[in-house]
């Protein structure tokens, strides 16, 4: 599965505290067949206050893991 990297630009003002991400994707290929995951992955992180400097980061590990759904495909009439 492919890594997906994301960077948030918060404004000064942005209070620390905990931050949440909720991902889920879905597919539409050309023969008409999609699908997708059947939950949301949750990922929690830190939002440090104003002018503190970046510390060491570890991997990101999702909270839930959902595996892609596979029987539920279909094609768009």
């Amino acid at each position: 599965m492919p890594d997906l990297e994301l960077r948030l630009t918060l404004d000064k003002t942005t209070p620390a505290g905990n931050g949440v991400l909720f991902m889920v994707a879905d597919f539409y290929n050309k023969d008409g067949v999609c699908g997708g995951t059947p939950g949301a992955d949750m990922y929690e992180f830190d939002i440090n206050a104003a002018g503190t400097k970046p510390g060491t980061t570890q991997d990101a590990t999702p909270s839930q893991t959902a595996k892609p759904a596979t029987g539920n495909t279909h094609a768009n009439p």
